[in-house]
């Protein structure tokens, strides 16, 4: 197969197949890049004007107890320069911890959004999320599951708890700043109820 994509100062030319999809995925990935540099500019401009979350910090909780998964979400943060603070755990019972600020950690103040791996010791992400939504304080949070799992019951479950999706770790390795983006534009887009931020 021959292939021809040409840009100012690029040609890809009668490669095979797997090069191609590569360089497209890096393609691909530049531009996003640029979009999200599209989009912090913009917020520049927007400010105070638009948007309730554009004067909120967003949090992140990464929920994952594969140190290896999580430095790669922790390295992604740092590439694309990712704005948000980022606070690591390793299981459910830990993320429940921050999130209600118990034995001693600081509370986790909203707004927020938690990235949930399924297959986590002592508590795993479907009894986290069981947890969460049973928790009057905490039953709006804002969840992501990012996981290896492709399980149908996994899947349901998750979506059943109102998770706002569900991810496999395979595909966002591969297209990670399509992640950063997403948190991005959430951010921008995003709004929280007021006053979540106050003990129930």
């Amino acid at each position: 197969m021959s292939f021809m994509l040409e840009k100012p100062g690029f040609c890809l030319t009668t490669m095979s197949l797997g090069v191609q999809n590569l360089c497209l995925d890096i393609l691909c990935d530049m531009a996003m890049y640029q979009i999200i540099y599209y989009v912090r500019v913009r917020r520049l401009y927007l400010n105070e004007m638009l948007l309730p979350m554009t004067n909120q910090s967003l949090h992140v909780l990464l929920v994952e107890d594969d140190d290896v998964d999580a430095e790669i979400i922790q390295r992604a943060f740092k590439a694309y320069h990712t704005p948000y603070p980022l606070t690591h755990v390793h299981d459910g019972l830990e993320a429940l911890e921050v999130l209600r600020g118990e034995h001693g950690r600081p509370r986790l103040a909203p707004p927020y959004v938690i990235l949930l791996d399924i297959h986590l010791p002592r508590m795993n992400g479907i009894e986290f999320l069981r947890a969460l939504r049973q928790d009057a304080a905490l039953m709006w949070s804002i969840v992501f599951v990012l996981t290896i799992s492709d399980h149908y019951e996994n899947i349901v479950s998750a979506y059943r708890e109102h998770v706002a999706g569900y991810f496999l770790k395979t595909k966002v390795n591969q297209h990670v700043a399509q992640l950063m983006y997403l948190l991005e534009t959430y951010t921008l887009l995003g709004v929280f109820p007021s006053g979540l931020d106050k003990d129930s």
